[in-house]
């Protein structure tokens, strides 16, 4: 059977239903998997094996794995987090969240960009640049950006990290930090 994939590893659900997981482990001669809907994966999860493939890398189709479900890769007898999650929950060391990429609609239609020769780029740590380190609070100082004259802003690493920082040492490079952000905020800037 062919599988949809917009990235080579992860979670990626499928148009017809289920969720394909792939990873890449260059020390791991079987890999399973564990999901559920809740973060702890004890209460009715689903497990399932993944098949190697060659080349260290090994996949498998959950049929009843979908968007918002947790999932933890299991190593021998314990369990690890997907490192190409594009979210998780609790921090870079709690479960990795199958997430739908479709499910949000961009706005930025209009939007024809911008000029190369008066560009002025503003680099942003979200985590400093406001007291309160969110998404929130740093769009209520976008104007004070543009008074300065900034058109487009850069922003620092998003990634999971363990505790409050920058997040300049990501664990996750896949995954936003959701101390930072909640839900779709991560891509809405209107």
């Amino acid at each position: 059977m062919e599988y949809y994939r917009r990235l080579p590893i992860g979670a990626e659900l499928q148009k017809a239903g289920g969720t394909h997981f792939r990873v890449w482990a260059t020390t791991s001669s079987s890999i399973g998997i564990r999901v559920s809907d809740e973060p702890g994966l004890t209460e009715k999860a689903i497990t399932a094996e993944l098949e190697a493939e060659g080349n260290n890398y090994f996949s498998g189709y959950v049929p009843e794995a979908k968007a918002g479900q947790f999932y933890k890769l299991k190593l021998g007898c314990m369990l690890f987090p997907d490192p190409a999650a594009r979210a998780q929950h609790g921090g870079p060391h709690g479960a990795s969240v199958i997430v739908d990429p479709e499910s949000y609609r961009w706005h930025d239609e209009g939007w024809g960009g911008v000029s190369l020769d008066t560009h002025v780029i503003y680099e942003m740590h979200v985590g400093t640049f406001t007291l309160e380190g969110t998404w929130a609070a740093a769009r209520e100082r976008i104007p004070y950006l543009k008074d300065l004259g900034v058109d487009s802003l850069e922003i620092m690493p998003i990634g999971e990290f363990p505790g409050k920082s920058v997040g300049a040492m990501t664990a996750f490079v896949c995954s936003r930090r959701l101390l930072c952000t909640a839900s779709q905020t991560t891509r809405s800037t209107s």
